[in-house]
This record gives structure tokens, C-alpha cells and sequence, in this order.
């Protein structure tokens, strides 16, 4: 399967004399065929450029440009702006900043945005023209997946240079289609993307994880060996695969910019608000701009909450958004959770909240009060975490005091009740049990859940009636006192308010 599509007719020799003639005054990198390579080029570059050694500089981005590569290519457009290296020439300066920019580089639309102030309309039309129809000189040596599939076990397979996982807790029966599905995930990526062959082997590694029909995640695995890429079994039910394609795509793309020094991606589908990052979807019939118009206003007001709230805001990392598509495969039920956060998916530094109701069905205010809620969530895994950390250390002290046969002590025994304790919340936290009565140990989380998401109506002045109807209440003692006395709270004021109008009719018109 093909990743990308190339002029006809050069070979790796051909190519190799081409770059020659380019710089013939300097020493040349030559054609790169694997993307550590690339990026050690493109490094060596800047040392050059910092150096001053301009025509050194260029001989090593220059094949990286033709190669396709965004960053080069708008260094390349810097150098013939500046006359550095080569020959002041505005043209070309237009000419690779464009071709930067339509791959996303920062630089580039910057640079061209400027260029187009310098030329002539006709001049920079010119230059758009040959951007639009310029194709990057790929070398074959980088279509190392083509033809190459092995099978190495039940559950995984060697597709060229990915691993592609599936999860042992996925029924064995979706294995086969799962690998079926990623051989044309990954043909409608070389499809649509040119740059394919140069920005997906950031990828090691493709784990397909559980869930269900409505989540989309596509996101890279937080520790481990390696560049892993994990995918949401979800991603498969789509109508066609060209979308977990172009998430594919945008997740490589997104790492190959932020491990190349100075460059930065300009992502059609991350926004940031302070310092987090909004997911938009990838799929055209939903309204971007309108999640990150709501979720930006919910988080301004998260801001103005008293401290004691307002954490369970700020412990959240990203937002992602995925509410239902037409693209989703049909069945099952609707699912009308605003938001939810994934506690499979996060880890310390990078906590998510899936946002899944269509934006146009939810206020700033609806919002701010689900993503209190999930973030309480966050707040007690990060708590179940750090605890799971200290608890060996406990262990080992009171094995210490065992071993010293002081282990009847009311030291030892306070230490053990701790122990106990902890391990407790760890365990409910991670693996709740249902009781005979059909109690779920997730209750205490849920009811502090629900109680701060009264705290936080209370704060921004809304009314009782704009809490979300939760079935968590009728177990929360605490939360029902809460709301109890906020709606008499309530009432008092409206009849204090009539009574101050009788007694004091002039107050009624001021």
C-alpha cells in the first residue's frame, strides 16, 4: 500500500545528483530516509545557521525542503528573503514560505503573509500557483511498509515498520476485522497526505483499546517504551476510514513539529485557553468553532470561582471534543452525558475530559458545572495515585517495626489502620464493588461530585433549576441537605422581598 504519491520517474541516484547540482559550491546532506535522520539534518542546519556558515546551512535544509519537509522549507524561503547563503530572491522567498505554510508551518504563513505585501499581485499570484502544484521529491527508500505484513502472535501484527496491538480485553472475533480496518486506515492516509511517509514514522507502535460506540480517541500512550499511538475501538465504526486517518495523520504531525527545534504546527484542530489544550473533531457535519467559543466562556468563568473550586477546574489538561456524527456507525443508545473524565487515559500532567454533547445543546454555565464534576473526578485519581505511591514506603515501615517485635505496638497498629485506609480508597477508587443491596462503592466520589457541583451554581449566582438532573442525588445525604436549603434560601428571599413591597410600596419603582 502506497503512502504518498511522487513524480514519476526518479530514482534514489537520480535523486542523489539532483540535490548535487542544487549546492554545487557546498558540502550537501544528500537525500534522509528515516525520520531520526531528518530531524539530526535539520538540527545540524541550525548549528550551521547560528554559525553564520549560511551556505552550509542551506545545503543541509535544502534536500529536507524538496523532501517535503514544512520546517526546512520555510528556513529555505528565510535564506532567499534575506539574500543569507544564496541570492536575494523575493520570488522563491514567496515561493517555499507558501509551501511551508500549506503544510502548517507557523513560519511560513507568517512569512508568506508578510511576502505578500512585498510583490506584485501578479508575483505572488505566480508563486501561489507553483505551491499549489509543487509535490515533494519523496526518495523511495522511505516507503519501507509496502508489501510487508507479518503476523507475530494472536493479537499482533507487523504491518511494515508499525506494531500494530489489540487490546486482550477486546473479544478475540474483532482482532481480524481490527487489522483488516488499519491496513486502510493507514492506505487512506499515504491518500490524503502527501507527507504521510515523512511525519507517521513518529509511530511505533498502534495499541486499539476498548470502548464504546461514541468514543473517538486517538492519542499517544503517557509512559512506556516508544512512540505509541492508542486508538479507540470506536475510531472503527466510523462510515469510512479516512477520519482515525486524518487523527492518525495530525497526532504524528503534532509530534514531528514539536521535536523539530524553533517550528511550531499550526493545528486545525487544537486551541488553547491558559494552559490547556482544546481537542476540536475531526469530522466536518460538527461545529468546532462553537465548542471552542463555549468551552473558552466556561473556563473564563471557572476562573472567578473561589479557590476551593476552582482546582477542580485547573487540574484538567485537555478537553476533547466527540459528540455523536452522521459519520458514527447506527445503533445502541444515545448517550447524554456532557462530559466525562477518563481515568484509563490520564495520568499525572495529563488529565482529559471528553466532552460528547453537541455544543449547540449546552450553555457556558452547563458546561462549567460538568467539568467541576469531572475534574472532582480528576482531583480523587490523582489522589488514588499518589497514595498507590506512598504505600510501599508505609509497608516497608511497618515491616521495620514487625521486625523489631514491636509489632503489637499502638504505634504499629495506628500505622496498620492507615495502611488499611488508604489501600481502601486505592482499591474503590480503581475497583469498585457492587453490594448485595446494589451499592456501588463509586458513590462517595460521585456524591462529593454532586456537591461541588451545587457549591459551584451557588458561586456563579445561577438558580437551583440549572443544575443537570442527577440520579446521584437521591443517595448524596449531603448534597440533598445542600440543595434543600439553597432553594428555601431561595424562597425566603422572595418572600422577603414581597413583604418589603407591602410594607414599603415606593421600593416597588425605584
Amino acid at each position: 500500500m502506497a503512502l504518498t504519491k511522487r513524480r514519476p520517474g526518479p530514482t534514489a541516484a537520480a535523486v542523489l545528483v539532483y540535490f548535487a547540482l542544487l549546492t554545487p559550491t557546498a558540502p550537501h546532506a544528500g537525500v534522509v530516509c528515516d525520520l531520526a535522520s531528518l530531524l539530526a539534518e535539520y538540527k545540524t542546519g541550525l548549528d550551521r545557521h547560528r554559525g553564520k556558515d549560511y551556505v552550509g546551512a542551506l545545503a543541509h535544509w535544502r534536500p529536507l525542503a524538496e523532501q517535503g519537509f514544512p520546517p526546512a522549507q520555510s528556513r529555505l524561503a528565510w535564506l532567499h528573503g534575506k539574500g543569507l547563503g544564496v541570492k536575494a530572491d523575493v520570488q522563491k522567498s514567496a515561493f517555499w514560505a507558501l509551501v511551508a505554510a500549506r503544510e502548517a508551518d507557523a513560519s511560513g504563513r507568517l512569512m508568506a503573509s508578510r511576502l505578500r505585501k512585498d510583490l506584485t499581485q501578479a508575483d505572488f499570484a505566480k508563486a501561489e500557483r507553483r505551491a499549489r502544484s509543487w509535490r515533494p521529491l519523496m526518495p523511495d527508500c522511505w516507503e519501507n511498509h509496502e508489501g510487508k505484513s507479518e503476523r507475530l502472535d494472536k493479537r499482533r501484527l507487523r504491518l511494515g515498520k508499525y506494531l500494530i496491538i489489540v487490546n486482550e480485553k477486546l473479544p478475540d472475533k474483532v482482532v481480524e476485522p481490527i487489522f483488516k480496518k488499519m491496513r486502510q486506515v493507514l492506505a487512506s492516509v499515504g491518500e490524503a497526505h502527501p507527507l504521510a511517509p515523512l511525519f507517521l514514522p513518529a509511530i511505533d507502535a498502534f495499541v486499539i483499546f476498548p470502548s464504546d460506540r461514541n468514543d473517538r480517541y486517538v492519542g499517544w500512550r503517557s509512559e512506556g517504551p516508544g512512540n505509541v499511538l492508542l486508538l479507540s475501538l470506536g475510531n472503527f465504526l466510523d462510515d469510512r476510514p479516512t477520519f482515525v486517518g486524518r487523527m492518525i495523520f495530525l497526532e504524528a504531525a503534532r509530534w514531528v513539529f514539536a521535536n523539530t527545534p524553533g517550528s511550531r504546527f499550526v493545528d486545525p484542530l487544537v486551541a488553547t485557553h491558559k494552559n490547556k489544550k482544546l481537542y476540536g473533531t475531526v469530522y466536518p457535519d460538527i461545529d468546532n468553532a462553537l465548542f471552542y467559543k463555549t468551552l473558552k466562556r466556561a473556563l473564563q468563568m471557572a476562573e472567578k470561582l473561589p479557590p476551593e473550586l476552582g482546582k477542580y477546574v485547573e487540574i484538567i489538561d485537555e478537553i476533547r471534543y466527540i459528540p455523536p456524527s452522521k459519520h458514527f456507525a447506527k445503533g445502541g443508545t444515545i448517550d447524554t452525558t456532557i462530559a466525562y473524565y477518563n481515568k484509563v487515559l490520564s495520568s499525572e500532567g495529563r488529565r482529559i475530559i471528553f466532552i460528547r454533547r453537541e455544543m449547540r445543546w449546552s450553555s457556558p454555565l452547563d458546561v462549567l458545572i460538568n467539568l467541576v464534576h469531572e475534574g472532582t473526578h480528576a482531583v480523587q485519581d490523582q489522589k488514588a495515585e499518589r497514595i498507590a505511591a506512598a504505600l510501599p514506603g508505609l509497608r516497608e515501615a511497618l515491616r521495620q517495626i514487625d521486625g523489631n517485635g514491636q509489632g503489637q505496638t499502638s504505634k504499629a497498629k495506628a500505622l496498620q489502620r492507615q495502611i488499611d485506609e488508604k489501600s481502601g480508597y486505592v482499591r474503590r477508587w480503581k475497583n469498585p464493588k457492587i453490594s448485595d443491596h446494589g451499592i456501588s462503592e463509586t458513590i462517595p466520589f460521585e456524591c462529593q461530585a454532586v456537591v461541588n457541583e451545587i457549591r459551584t451554581a451557588r458561586a456563579v449566582e445561577a438558580p437551583p433549576s440549572s443544575l443537570p438532573e442527577s440520579g446521584y442525588l437521591a443517595l448524596c445525604d449531603e448534597a440533598k441537605t445542600l440543595l434543600v436549603r439553597w432553594k428555601d434560601e431561595g424562597l425566603l428571599g422572595k418572600i422577603n422581598r414581597k413583604r418589603n413591597i407591602i410594607t414599603n410600596p415606593s421600593s416597588s419603582s425605584r
